[in-house]
């Protein structure tokens, strides 16, 4: 054999290996997608078929529509992170340009979206953007139920006005959670964006649960609650994660502004590491409390 059909045929083995990876790295991508549909039709299955529990039960239609919109909206959202940590480590580890991903100082789901214009940042733009409808679906039909439930009760004046503002806060937080998508945190200014995408998104949220809970307290509502106890305890987790990433992240930030990163220093990888932890635990209590627990925590929903 010549040395030019040699190279030709190890050319051609190359580009061989080389589409076997991609395709295999595709067919993985599938296979997830299909996974995560048969969860989510398994788990409506499952949870349809009890009347009393903490998830969706279908019973009547306000009741229906908050709670098959926030069940939808936390697998839209956890299953595209997932996805997009699976593409922007992959791609840190092939070198690819603009990917930067490294635990714990670049591994938190803002991370994964980038670099802008590729294909986790439309990933998480249009999961935000779906997840964010949905959510606002939510808060609307959860309104209308809360506020049967105050005419039904007789309740002041007050509690209507805590629960109109609650919808308000809802609706507000819901709008910001479209801005941590639409702008990227490796670079500035979308840096500046996001984090007030951020706090407006999740911090919204974190508010809009303390006014639900305050709403059913004014308006004399918790007798209605299926179990007080599992409603306030995730709640409560939900303000210990809140706590525990401020402290983190003003361990992880300089006096001057900017991250703090001390490769050489243990303390500083705990406290990246804490940091990384609290926003993942963060974003699961308060999915969960949001999507899971406060559509159908009602006894008489309707």
């Amino acid at each position: 054999m010549s040395t030019k059909a040699a190279m030709s045929a190890f050319l051609m083995t190359e580009v061989s290996k080389s589409n076997i990876k991609v395709d295999t790295f595709k067919a993985k991508q599938i296979t997830f997608g299909v996974m995560t549909i048969f969860a989510y039709l398994g788990l409506i299955m499952y949870v349809g078929r009890d009347p009393h529990n903490f998830l969706p039960t279908f019973q009547g239609n306000a009741s229906f529509w908050a709670e098959i919109s926030g069940l939808t909206g936390v697998f839209v959202v956890m299953s595209t992170i997932v996805q997009t940590y699976l593409i922007a480590f992959k791609r840190t580890k092939e070198g690819r340009k603009g990917y930067v991903m490294e635990f714990p100082y670049f591994s938190v789901p803002s991370d994964t979206f980038c670099p802008t214009y590729r294909t986790n940042y439309y990933m998480g733009l249009v999961a935000l953007s779906i997840a964010s409808f949905l959510l606002s679906v939510g808060f609307v039909n959860k309104f209308f139920v809360v506020q049967s439930l105050l005419v039904l009760e007789n309740a002041a004046s007050t509690a209507f006005i805590a629960n109109g503002v609650t919808l308000a806060f809802g609706l507000f937080a819901a709008c910001f959670i479209v801005v941590i998508g639409l702008y990227t945190i490796d670079e500035q200014p979308q840096r500046f964006y996001h984090q007030v995408g951020v706090l407006g998104g999740f911090g919204g949220l974190a508010v809009y649960i303390a006014l639900v809970y305050t709403t059913y307290t004014v308006g004399g509502l918790n007798q209605y609650l299926v179990d007080q106890s599992f409603s306030h305890s995730n709640a409560w987790l939900v303000v210990f994660a809140v706590i525990a990433f401020g402290i983190c992240d003003f361990m992880t930030t300089r006096k001057e502004g900017g991250k703090l990163i001390v490769r050489s220093s243990k303390i500083n990888y705990m406290w990246w590491v804490g940091f990384t932890v609290s926003e993942l635990f963060f974003i699961l209590v308060t999915l969960t409390q949001i999507g899971l627990i406060m559509p159908g925590e009602l006894a008489t929903m309707s």
